[in-house]
């Protein structure tokens, strides 16, 4: 039985959208004009047969008569134009308009949810064509191939009485250099034909642990266990690129070292007491932050108690692992955005930072994020030293803007902020690019 007040509302402002009376929707359904009235001011319950009825009369879904059934898409209307460069003063009526024209209301969420995911493929195309370095060297054969076919034809043109031996050498030479940009051209074709989601493409061996992981929900506690042999564990696995097993080997090796470091049993004790603080954790267990961090990036999200975030980089900024996060986008090739705390951490080693961040892609959207530059306790008298900087990042309260919220982006091509002292380059997101 249906008893909230809003679903009687609903009842109404369909029947007045239809044009029908009380009295003619009571004797379509078969109850009186007063029990109608009663129903439409929240005043009676309403039966699954009757809200059956009441729904094939009004000529929509019983489920959008029904308490709360449109909420999420009122909660997504409310989204959609948050987001809208354009605020709206008439949010307070999406509850009406979802109920008076349910298709319409529909077809905007589906397009606001579309347009997200066309975004979101511009971001992936957009690191392709900037970093990816299949893409790069495939690009670098087309262009030697057309530069010696142009080279060896000028000869032609621009000489006269070429002797025929090396007329044939010329000939032979376009003939080979036309060969070799077909087969360039075509490797490059089928290279963008490939899907985004094809997971058996990887440009490195980075990825492809990183999607190994991922697949496996970064579950490998079974392998904390004394008597499983790692390699044995890994001559099973087949990889599409050389050189990719023994990455692994490595990371797992250092998630080992962690683990007796760290052992899962007073880790999940210890979060037990205290939420998922890498620094407060660092200093009630008495470990190093960054192992701490490295521990909690690479746990099942379900034995952490939720959705994790971590991203590592060297002093070159280059990353050396991810561990995605909805909403939060890490960019596969190159570079990101300079406001993250990663990269503030690596200008100040051995200082904890937590910032707030509001990504700009994802509007209303809130992270909490440690970061910090782990320096190791020894090196051999190199002129650099070998910094690793980890960020963990977690989603923060839904609907809830915390204090100093520090904005941020992808990476600057597919970045919107406006008026950023750090930007590389124009985004092509922005009006006018």
């Amino acid at each position: 039985m249906l008893s909230n007040a809003t679903t009687g509302y609903r009842v109404r402002e369909r029947r007045i959208a239809l044009g029908l009376r009380q009295m003619e929707l009571a004797n379509l359904v078969g109850i009186s004009t007063s029990y109608l009235n009663l129903i439409e001011h929240g005043k009676r319950r309403i039966g699954g047969k009757l809200l059956l009825n009441l729904a094939e009369v009004l000529k929509t879904e019983s489920s959008l008569l029904a308490d709360g059934a449109e909420a999420e898409l009122v909660g997504r209307l409310n989204e959609a134009s948050a987001k809208s460069e354009t605020k709206p003063t008439e949010t307070e009526v999406a509850n009406s308009f979802a109920m008076r024209f349910p298709y319409w209301a529909k077809l905007l969420v589906s397009n606001d949810r579309r347009i997200r995911e066309l975004e979101q493929v511009i971001e992936a195309l957009s690191d392709r064509l900037n970093f990816d370095p299949q893409l790069a060297a495939s690009l670098h054969e087309v262009i030697n191939a057309t530069a010696s076919i142009r080279s060896t034809s000028s000869i032609l043109v621009d000489t006269e009485n070429i002797e025929p031996q090396w007329q044939r050498r010329f000939f032979r030479n376009i003939s080979e250099d036309s060969e070799r940009l077909t087969s360039s051209a075509e490797a490059l074709n089928s290279y963008f034909d490939q899907k985004e989601s094809d997971e058996t493409q990887f440009s490195s061996t980075v990825e492809e642990v990183d999607k190994f992981l991922e697949d496996r929900n970064y579950d490998f506690l079974a392998l904390e266990n004394p008597s499983v042999e790692i390699d044995k564990y890994l001559a099973a696995l087949n990889f599409k690129l050389k050189g990719t097993k023994n990455l692994l080997r490595k990371r797992l090796g250092i998630y080992l070292q962690d683990a007796a470091a760290l052992p899962i049993d007073l880790l999940l004790q210890t979060l037990e007491d205290y939420e998922i603080d890498p620094f407060m954790l660092s200093e009630k267990l008495n470990i190093s932050i960054d192992l701490i961090m490295r521990r909690l990036s690479t746990l099942p999200s379900e034995l952490i108690g939720g959705a994790i975030g971590y991203v590592s980089c060297d002093a070159a900024g280059a990353f050396l692992q991810r561990r995605s996060l909805s909403g939060f986008r890490i960019p596969k090739f190159g570079a990101a955005c300079p406001r993250w705390p990663i990269y503030l951490a690596l200008q100040r080693p051995m200082m904890p930072i937590y910032q707030n961040l509001s990504y700009k892609a994802q509007d209303n959207t809130f992270y909490k994020v440690w970061a910090y530059s782990a320096v190791p306790k020894t090196y051999y008298g190199s002129k650099s030293i070998p910094i690793v900087s980890h960020m963990l990042i977690l989603p923060n309260e839904p609907g809830i803007k915390p204090a100093d919220v520090n904005e941020v982006g992808a990476a600057c091509r597919v970045c919107s902020i406006e008026n950023c002292d750090w930007r590389r380059e124009p985004s092509i997101t922005n009006k006018g690019f």
